[in-house]
């Protein structure tokens, strides 16, 4: 896994190092999040896990952002859970987009 996470880090930097325009719209955000665990035998459990995260967009041309998120997650009696998520995102108008994020989710012992 780390393997993979190093190689996307690394494939990340150099797309970055290659970008032909100079572009330097960098956001950061923070948002709240709901979670709710799916499933047939969760359907009458109303746990839910709320938490915050922060998300980082840094500009590689004027339609194409590469993103990267981190969270913290707590819920009733469950354990607390990180979620890391990193994709691309593309405007195809200021106002209208398509996103892909991939990611993972750290249960802390």
């Amino acid at each position: 896994m780390k393997q993979i996470f190093i190689l996307l880090i690394l494939l990340n930097l150099s797309f970055l190092a290659s970008a032909q325009e100079e572009v330097t719209n960098d956001k950061l955000a923070i948002g709240l999040e709901l979670a709710f665990k799916p499933g047939e035998k969760y359907r009458n459990n109303r746990d839910g896990l709320f938490g915050f995260n922060l998300q980082y967009e840094r500009a590689v041309s004027k339609s194409i952002f590469i993103t990267g998120s981190a969270g913290y997650l707590l819920g009733n009696g469950a354990a607390s859970i990180l979620p890391l998520k990193g994709g691309v995102k593309y405007l195809f108008h200021p106002n209208i987009y398509a996103t892909a994020e991939a990611g993972t989710m750290i249960v802390p012992s």
